[in-house]
């Protein structure tokens, strides 16, 4: 009787400590889908910012070169 139940309590443990390792798995999963997000959405950002500044660049240089007295140098 008392070796059943060492065996039922040894069981029943290394089955808690497999659920844990479980639960603790899916947690760091969770987290680093989040984080791989963060850095997505930051990348996304920065890279949008670049855009923004390229395109301020380029539309600043049109005006230079299409500007009459730009010409009347040429």
């Amino acid at each position: 009787m008392q070796f059943m139940y060492k065996y039922s309590l040894m069981k029943n443990a290394s089955m808690t400590a497999s659920r844990n390792l479980h639960i603790l798995q899916l947690h760091c999963n969770k987290y680093h889908i989040r984080t791989r997000q963060k850095m997505r959405s930051l990348t996304l950002n920065r890279n949008w910012k670049i855009l923004l500044l390229i395109s301020a660049i380029l539309h600043h240089e049109r005006r230079l070169f299409s500007n009459d007295q730009f010409c009347h140098l040429c």
